[in-house]
């Protein structure tokens, strides 16, 4: 999943307003403190909405289920449990398919943009990459509620 992100986001150009560096500093880190407030955000989001899921899911859904002890498969077909992580399995590729738009822009502290989709229509790479990876999400949650059902 991830190799294909990295792919559409390196076919895009920089704009112009990006190309105007003063200097270079050879010294300067890799990761800057933007990137790192961004990826703790993001691993913070997606653990809390993960844990959420994964304990009152069951819950929020009607039906109710021994966490640990439940099968995943019995002799009439697929069992709450295996619904509930399947459910979790694709929220999880969600969040990181939508992390792929959020991480197009780096908003720092002197630059106040905060549209993620500027430009989008620039760079067809891009949205060709995010769509074919939206129709393969589509297609998994398919065949993983066929495999449920039959």
């Amino acid at each position: 999943m991830d190799v294909l992100a990295a792919l559409a986001l390196a076919t895009e150009a920089p704009h112009p307003t990006e190309l105007k560096v003063d200097s270079v500093d050879d010294k300067a880190p890799i990761i800057l403190p933007v990137m790192w407030r961004s990826i703790a955000s993001q691993s913070l989001y997606q653990c809390l909405v993960m844990t959420i899921l994964l304990y009152f899911g069951p819950l929020m859904t009607g039906y109710p289920y021994h966490l640990v002890q439940s099968p995943l498969r019995t002799d009439e077909g697929a069992t709450e449990r295996t619904l509930h992580y399947t459910f979790m399995f694709q929220t999880f590729v969600l969040m990181n398919l939508f992390n792929l738009l959020n991480c197009r822009k780096l908003s720092g502290e002197h630059d106040k943009e905060y549209n993620i989709l500027e430009r989008i229509h620039h760079n067809w790479w891009f949205l060709i990459i995010f769509l074919i990876e939206l129709n393969i999400q589509y297609f998994m949650v398919g065949y993983s509620w066929v495999g449920v059902i039959f």
